[in-house]
């Protein structure tokens, strides 16, 4: 079935030509080629927190793996509410996070297993197992934590309970160190609730130890792990309903070395001859893989976990199963694509001697760390990250030494998603209008009738039919929503005015540098005559070495008022514009007289002409100069000539440029 995005894509440039008005404007003349769609998909304004369900694998073989997660744990947490000096994302304070085991029993298609069921001989497991309920501790309870190894800061935040941040670097960074050296057998912190949570109202130092405590879930699970049964079953009980907030982003993390075994056929499984296990060597342990007709398919496990929010587009899945330790298996979902095709993730059954000395059948391992790590390969999670969740996905091999990368990765898609998106050019502006030349589309998923709401105010939306692979029709109806009138620096935005509005309006944080994108552009965009980390005004910036997080703006902002983000809460939003030039076209260049005297920037960068031009010079347009314009060069010379003329002749921000340019190529002044 195709995934929204894709569908998008289909039907946008016809709408576009529908609606959009800025079709009827006349190419800019520098670049006379036709107009095509510039469009960016956007989770505008971002979430309130986030809700992480994590799936432990509780069977016999993860002992040594659940020790590791313990530790891995903290820069999860630590990544996400006490970052370390350089992290990119404001610090998010409202986390929270439980934790379930693998151990369905016997259950199958939503139901415990009964006699009858067919399973030959003595249950195993039992009916339902743990069946999906938050799992806690004893107050008292004791974990092993890895010493030298949490990266910490002077705040000593980072570190376990009466813990010391050592071995500080000139980046600021140490790591933790425990009391005496030995981080065996720390004593958990008390913990009264049914999953760990800190909140801005109460802040909870501890989150990331009680976490790390949630790790140890013992090896008594039963042994037909169904890891994304486990994590479906706590997402529906009805006695867990409160945990995901409608305003929250949705994370499902996996933790197993073994394959996914979630059964919707379950007599069908058990009547299979690995079960009945008549050949003398037992082959329990390949019937799932050997039987996936008999599975919930992966596409349901995507309709489940996505189903539980307004929006699919508010969950994440991440996994640290059995994959080789290559690039082609460890990264975001949509760029691994071929892991399946590995070698290593092939099931190839094979005869092994078990921990009693008998023989059995196993899958070959698709990866291996020592005699502690023997992974199955995890095909079904990976095919879930790639095929569903795409580029909202994340995956690495458990047989990883250290899984902190991974845990810092995962909190990083986290914290970008909360984090909003800013956008890495300016839209195109019309100062008449003071307004941007693009639309923000709302997307429905089956809306009552296909009309867009009546605040809309979209006469003709746009409407899809869809019907995925299980013939089941679905309708998608995209709506333009109103566009409101604003200043072109969000400095002069009055947003109490706009209270009461419902629409969108856009403006750039102009002349500031104290936010992220500010300190990270490579422009002085304040005119002070520092740039960047340079400037006195990052220095609370995190990707700066700050301490604290800098202020959370983005250069170019597409904002909602409240009550459109009401409206239009965690719904699939995309910008969509008619840019009036191609980039690629060799006339859209800022490498000429023409063009860098046009006050128009005509290969789109951000910046253009030759002289830098300031809020307080130009309110409506300021901008930094291009060093593509300067120096010009005279053509048939063996080191591209500056034209001296050229770039001496005019302002000390025209020389700047010369000289930057000159740098680049080679020459000097």
């Amino acid at each position: 079935m195709k995934r929204i995005p894709l569908v998008v894509m289909v039907f946008v440039v016809g709408y576009a030509m529908m609606h959009m008005g800025c079709m009827d404007r006349e190419p800019a003349p520098v670049c006379p080629v036709p107009t095509e769609l510039n469009e960016t998909d956007a989770m505008i304004g971002g979430f309130e927190g986030v809700d992480m369900l994590v799936v432990v694998d509780n069977s016999i073989s993860m002992a040594e793996e659940q020790e590791i997660l313990a530790t891995a744990f903290f820069p999860l947490v630590n990544s996400l509410i006490n970052p370390l000096p350089g992290w990119p994302y404001p610090t998010a304070d409202d986390v929270r996070i439980a934790i379930v085991t693998s151990d369905m029993g016997l259950s199958w298609g939503g139901d415990p297993y009964e006699e009858g069921d067919g399973w030959p001989g003595t249950n195993p497991c039992s009916a339902s197992g743990d069946n999906g309920v938050f799992q806690t501790y004893n107050n008292g309870s004791t974990i092993d934590i890895e010493s030298d190894v949490i990266e910490c800061d002077e705040s000593n935040d980072q570190c376990p309970t009466g813990w010391i941040c050592e071995d500080i670097g000139s980046d600021n960074v140490g790591t933790c160190a425990a009391p005496g050296g030995d981080g065996t057998g720390q004593v958990c912190p008390d913990m009264n609730a049914t999953w760990s949570e800190t909140t801005e109202a109460s802040p909870n130092a501890l989150m990331a130890f009680e976490v790390a405590c949630l790790a140890d879930q013992g090896t008594t699970g039963c042994g037909f792990e169904q890891q994304l049964q486990s994590a479906a079953a706590a997402l529906s009980r009805p006695d867990q309903a409160a945990f995901v907030r409608e305003e929250s982003l949705l994370a499902i993390l996996i933790v197993s070395d073994e394959s996914d075994c979630s059964m919707e056929d379950g007599p069908a499984m058990f009547a299979s001859d690995e079960i009945q296990d008549e050949s003398g060597i037992s082959e329990k342990n390949i019937a799932c893989g050997e039987n996936p007709d008999f599975l919930y398919d992966i596409e349901h496990y995507y309709t489940t976990f996505t189903g539980v929010k307004t929006s699919p587009n508010s969950v994440i899945f991440a996994a640290i199963i059995g994959v080789p330790m290559k690039d082609a298996c460890q990264g975001t979902g949509d760029a691994i694509g071929d892991c399946l095709d590995h070698p290593d993730m092939e099931l190839t059954p094979i005869i092994k001697e078990n921990s009693a000395g008998t023989d059995t059948w196993y899958f070959e391992n698709a990866c291996t760390r020592g005699t502690v790590t023997q992974a199955q390969p995890g095909r079904r999670y990976v095919k879930l990250a790639n095929e569903e969740f795409g580029q909202m996905s994340f995956v690495y091999s458990i047989c990883n030494e250290n899984w902190g990368p991974a845990m810092e990765e995962i909190a990083r898609l986290i914290a970008s998603n909360l984090a909003g998106t800013c956008y890495e050019k300016p839209l195109d502006w019309d100062p008449a209008t003071r307004q941007a030349k693009c639309d923000v589309v709302v997307e429905f998923i089956n809306p009552k009738g296909d009309d867009c709401p009546g605040k809309f105010d979209d006469d003709e939306p746009v409407i899809v039919e869809e019907e995925d692979d299980d013939e089941v029709e679905r309708t998608f109806v995209y709506c333009r929503m109103p566009k409101l009138t604003a200043p072109r620096n969000c400095a002069d935005v009055d947003t109490s005015a706009m209270a009461d509005e419902f629409g969108w309006f856009y403006c750039e944080n102009l002349g500031r540098e104290d936010f992220k994108d500010a300190c990270e552009d490579g422009e002085d965009n304040d005119n002070d005559g520092d740039v960047d980390c340079d400037d006195e005004d990052c220095q609370a910036c995190q990707i700066c070495g700050g301490a604290d997080a800098c202020t959370g703006l983005c250069k170019y902002m597409v904002q909602l008022t409240p009550k459109a983000e009401e409206e239009a809460k965690q719904l699939s939003i995309s910008v969509q514009c008619l840019q009036q030039f191609s980039f690629e076209d060799p006339n859209c260049q800022e490498d000429s007289v023409k063009a860098c005297e046009d006050d128009i920037d005509n290969d789109g960068n951000g910046i253009w002409d030759c002289e830098n031009v300031s809020i307080d010079q130009d309110k409506d347009n300021p901008h930094s100069a291009d060093p593509n314009c300067c120096p010009m060069i005279r053509k048939g010379t063996d080191c591209k000539e500056i034209n001296r003329d050229y770039c001496g002749g005019g302002s000390a921000d025209k020389i700047d440029a010369c000289v930057a340019h000159a740098s680049l190529l080679g020459c000097n002044l």
